[in-house]
């Protein structure tokens, strides 16, 4: 990578003074105070914002062009592939950026970017007969494991693997169904959860309705995302044969980052599900995230099953439950 990004520069080099000119750059944000991931990326977004609004009036970019964001977790590193012309930003910026138009007479089979197979879920018209791009690609999902001599083997994932959450908000392994993987031929499905690393246009993100700093974990920010893409936008892909890939470690990210705790699913539940007839379907949320709650709580206090233990772990989840049914209203206003 960092050999590919040096070559880049000098070919910028070579072509400064030809027209407006700008080199690579990496700008790297430090938090001076503690914050979490969902602040830290609304942080880096608006820097973003920023640049690319100095860059339009400097006239270096046009305000036509969209930027390309890309949310990669702690634990995950893009894979490595022998292909020196083409990496995973081509095959995102084929599935996000299309061409603005097609004519109706003309093979769509010769509009689409190297790389890109008429087959795939892209292969559908608007009503203006606009090509219509992916709204968001979540990055397919491989595996390391080391060994005790420190020898790292790579796990690679499925076609169809995707990830969804149960009752409780929990993360849990899914799949696409036969039908989605039928409309592309296995090239791209949908996925209910984004994971690891998710890559969306700029004015996709800017017009999310809803950005709470609060959630702090990984697993939160993320939940948070795919709510955004899901309801308020066309959802996300995953991009099967591609190079959108990364390689997780398992062992970096703690429980508690793949998780979500009771206060942050409240407020989740608080932002998605009140009003709109969904404040029963809420209910039965927090309901259950108290019990588990309350359930981790008193493991190891009582050793048997007794009429006590039980009525211990009653009152529990009363408490607990009507502390989240509170965040969740307070987290309304």
């Amino acid at each position: 990578h960092t050999h590919d990004h040096h070559h880049e520069q000098l070919e910028g080099e070579k072509k400064e003074g030809e027209g407006h000119y700008h080199s690579e750059k990496i700008h790297t944000l430090y938090n001076h105070e503690g914050m979490g991931v969902s602040a830290s990326r609304k942080e880096a977004v608006h820097f973003i914002n920023v640049l690319s609004r100095k860059h339009e009036q400097a006239g270096i970019k046009s305000p036509d062009e969209d930027l390309i964001l890309l949310f990669l977790s702690v634990d995950s590193r893009l894979k490595e592939f022998d292909d020196d012309n083409r990496t995973w930003l081509d095959d995102v910026t084929d599935a996000l950026i299309l061409s603005p138009s097609i004519d109706e007479n003309q093979n769509i089979s010769n509009k689409f970017p190297s790389g890109m197979k008429k087959d795939s879920k892209v292969d559908t018209k608007t009503k203006d007969g606009t090509m219509q791009p992916s709204n968001a690609v979540s990055f397919a999902v491989d595996t390391s494991s080391s060994d005790t001599e420190g020898n790292v083997e790579i796990h690679s994932s499925h076609v169809g693997e995707t990830l969804s959450f149960d009752q409780k908000l929990r993360p849990r392994p899914s799949s696409a169904t036969g039908q989605q993987l039928a409309l592309s031929n296995g090239e791209s499905y949908p996925t209910p959860l984004t994971q690891s690393a998710t890559a969306l246009r700029l004015r996709t993100y800017n017009a999310f309705p809803a950005s709470d700093e609060a959630l702090t974990s990984h697993y939160s920010a993320d939940l948070e995302l795919s709510f955004n893409l899901w309801m308020c936008a066309d959802g996300i892909d995953v991009l099967a044969s591609s190079y959108a890939r990364v390689v997780v470690d398992p062992v970096i990210l703690s429980s508690s980052e793949k998780d979500i705790s009771g206060p942050l699913a409240a407020r989740i539940v608080s932002a998605w599900m009140s009003g709109h007839g969904d404040d029963v379907y809420a209910d039965k949320i927090l309901r259950a995230v108290a019990e588990r709650s309350a359930q981790d709580s008193i493991i190891g206090m009582t050793k048997d099953h007794s009429m006590s233990d039980r009525k211990i772990l009653v009152d529990k989840i009363k408490v607990l439950n009507d502390m989240l049914v509170r965040i969740s209203s307070e987290a309304k206003h």
